[in-house]
């Protein structure tokens, strides 16, 4: 029955699919629920201020507050500030372990407690979109009268369920790259921040399935109206959390056909005008990265680069030299504050499942040889290559003080999403020679990849905090 029940399956690209997308979240998901209690409370990159701000939303306050001058964030309880802040001793110290007892001491924090303003300025410019899950669960808690710390958890579990539904649905429908996007999605990482209360998690999982719905740009998908208005929504929420992502509008015009070609233009229009609205309304209102003076100036730069535009080259390009190894250490796993690396052998089996994936991407399906498509394919690469530029110089202008010859602030987790987006260079016609050998291969991956990357993950975050 099996035997029978795995050759239908390997035979039909469709319930293959779906089959592929079961296995992923059928292991990844009790993984990523035991890394929510296992991976301490704040710790994650800037997770005390991305909890803030989606309690912050949970509370019915989309807009931030200006602070002062130099500082932006909002009003909240005393208890969720403190909570916030109350493991910050942890943070690159890794002789510092934690217990039990600690934690739950940490539920003497309550919401009912005097209001007092907080700073939070690098996630107050965030767009509420992928904030939404982990901010409904922190209000849940906060409804009930649970203390701030079983909140957190809720939220984090939360964001659990919609990075693991969003990512799933993606390698269900994906027609390009299934493997090398499973791989990305399980990396300890993006794991990392699938189980935080971070909105990176969610917008990796919202990347992978805005790739999944291009690959269907010219299929019979792309006859139903719901297509083109999921499309719309995924790309606004993208473009108006990460600016920099704004080429990426560009992706349904240059893959849709004619007879689409007006409703790519209307989601290409309304993502950016998405983006616009809320970088007037809800970001620059509290951007305090615009104050000039001091050793970071952002105007000073922006300046700088355009009466210079060859120096942004020559700074992605020496930013890249300079710390490229380390970059992909951490894309790949770096965990807690950037202070617990992965084991090194993990590096080089992520490496091979890679090349493994490549090499089933190709063999499984062939390129269209015509001027057309690989024109839409070498269009496709030059916008990923200028929006990796993009967010690298955005940090260059934001972070880096002036005058500076290399990018400073830069992470390997930035460009984890924009990864994804690589799909979209792979063939897009399927073989029938050989499919099911391809397929099968393709499922033993992904249960071997999602299980090593969950060892991985438990050992680095055992050994680093308990």
């Amino acid at each position: 029955m099996y035997r029978g029940f795995l050759a239908a399956v390997l035979s039909d690209e469709a319930a293959f699919g779906r089959f592929f997308a079961f296995l992923w979240a059928l292991i990844i998901g009790p993984v990523l629920v035991g890394m929510v209690f296992l991976i301490p409370p704040i710790q994650v990159p800037d997770e005390e201020h991305h909890f803030l701000r989606a309690a912050q939303i949970g509370e019915g306050h989309i807009l931030g507050d200006r602070l002062t001058p130099w500082s932006s964030g909002g009003t909240l309880p005393h208890g969720a500030v403190h909570f916030a802040y109350r493991f910050n001793d942890l943070f690159f110290h890794d002789d510092r372990k934690v217990t039990v007892t600690r934690v739950l001491a940490a539920r003497d924090d309550h919401w009912d407690t005097p209001r007092e303003q907080a700073a939070f300025p690098n996630t107050v410019i965030y767009a509420p979109f992928f904030y939404i899950p982990q901010a409904v669960g922190i209000d849940v808690g906060r409804v009930t009268h649970r203390s701030v710390l079983v909140s957190f958890y809720i939220g984090r579990l939360a964001s659990v369920l919609y990075c693991v539904v969003v990512a799933a649905l993606a390698l269900a429908v994906t027609r390009r790259g299934r493997v090398l996007m499973a791989v990305v999605l399980s990396l300890p990482m993006t794991l990392s921040l699938y189980a935080s209360c971070s909105q990176d998690g969610l917008f990796i999982a919202s990347c992978a399935l805005c790739v999944a719905l291009l690959t269907h740009i010219r299929g019979p998908l792309a006859e139903r109206r719901w297509y083109w208005v999921v499309l719309a929504c995924l790309l606004a929420g993208i473009l108006a959390s990460k600016p920099p992502y704004v080429l990426m509008a560009l992706l349904p015009l240059l893959y849709a056909d004619r007879v689409h070609r007006m409703r790519a233009l209307a989601v290409a229009v309304s993502a950016f005008g998405t983006m616009l609205l809320w970088g007037t309304v809800g970001m620059h209102p509290v951007d305090i990265t615009a104050v000039s003076g001091g050793a970071v100036d952002e105007k000073r730069q922006a300046l700088r680069l355009f009466h210079h535009p060859w120096v942004a080259v020559e700074l992605v390009v020496r930013t890249a030299m300079a710390f490229g190894a380390g970059l992909y250490q951490q894309y790949i796993g770096i965990l807690g504050w950037l202070d617990a690396s992965t084991p090194q052998w993990f590096y080089r089996f992520i490496g091979f499942a890679w090349g493994l994936g490549v090499c089933s991407a190709l063999l499984q399906a062939r390129f269209r040889f015509c001027i057309w498509a690989w024109g839409q394919r070498f269009g496709a690469l030059a916008i990923v290559a200028a929006t990796f530029c993009g967010v690298s110089l955005a940090l260059y202008m934001i972070w880096t003080p002036v005058g500076q010859s290399l990018i400073l602030g830069l992470q390997g987790r930035y460009y984890l999403g924009l990864s994804l987006f690589l799909a979209l260079l792979l063939p897009e016609i399927p073989r029938h020679w050989g499919a099911r050998i391809w397929r099968g291969v393709d499922a033993v991956l992904i249960v071997v990849v999602p299980f090593v990357c969950a060892i991985a993950t438990y050992e680095t975050l055992v050994l680093r905090y308990w």
